[in-house]
């Protein structure tokens, strides 16, 4: 190889790590002529997980976070047709925008997020979105759920303003609905969870009702959706911020844990 060969290569090398660099969202200084990789590694966050943010991780089944959602991470969403999570799993749609920290949906079923079925989980769960409500309608708008005679679910019900959530056990659907109505473009946490024996409901760190309640869920083979019901109906005009699911019922010090990493990370109020 001669010695123009050699630097060529060389050259083509540093161009290679430099990309790799970028990719993982890290920052290259091209004015010290690609000498201080070391110096731009250093850039690439430091990727976050499920308890370096602050949330209880053991059991948790899907947690998608639009704020660590930059294109490169392994994992992580380019937001092309695909939203990765912290665990890797991925929901598919076929349109859609992506904010500085959240998913926007507009109501119809290109921007609803379709994740893997939850059937499975039958025992125990609980269900945790961080939202916007940036419009509804006067039907049915589901924030997240995969009802269909099954499931579980958050949403605003047909002709009514307030947020509430509906669990499938005992062949009935088992409702609690929040205390106050929808205010458009207020930051919302809603986590509703089932431990086997108590369905509970909480918004923005306040309880708003709770049932004794026994039995498996009756889930759906559907997929579980954000911004609509995984069958593909209901769709709702939100921005999501944070969704996660675990396949256990959380304490109810274990949701307010979660409720406050959410209220600093995502200035909830």
């Amino acid at each position: 190889m001669s010695i123009a060969e050699s630097i060529a290569a060389l050259q083509a090398d540093k161009t290679a790590i430099a990309a790799a660099i970028i990719a993982k969202g890290g920052t290259v200084n091209e004015g010290d002529g690609y000498n201080d990789f070391a110096t731009d590694i250093g850039t690439i966050a430091t990727r976050k997980t499920t308890s370096s943010l602050g949330y209880v991780a053991s059991n948790i089944v899907y947690h998608f976070d639009a704020d660590r959602n930059v294109a490169g991470y392994p994992h992580d969403s380019n937001m092309t047709t695909n939203w990765f999570d912290l665990k890797g799993n991925c929901g598919h749609r076929a349109s859609g925008n992506i904010g500085a920290n959240y998913y926007q949906t507009n109501g119809t079923d290109d921007t609803m997020i379709r994740l893997p079925s939850i059937y499975d989980i039958q025992s125990q769960i609980t269900v945790e979105i961080t939202f916007e409500i940036n419009s509804y309608t006067t039907s049915e708008n589901d924030f997240c759920s995969n009802f269909e005679l099954a499931g579980i679910g958050i949403y605003k019900n047909t002709n009514s303003t307030k947020i509430r959530t509906d669990i499938r056990v005992n062949d009935t659907y088992n409702g609690i609905i929040g205390k106050e109505s929808i205010v458009l473009n207020k930051k919302y946490c809603a986590q509703a969870a089932y431990d086997g024996s108590t369905y509970s409901f909480y918004i923005n760190g306040e309880k708003q009702g709770s049932m004794s309640l026994s039995g498996n869920i009756q889930q759906s083979s559907h997929a579980f959706a954000i911004g609509g019901t995984g069958r593909g109906t209901y769709y709702s005009n939100i921005k999501c911020y944070a969704l996660r699911l675990y396949s256990r019922g959380l304490t109810a010090a274990q949701l307010a844990q979660n409720w406050e990493a959410d209220a600093e990370r995502f200035g909830i109020t």
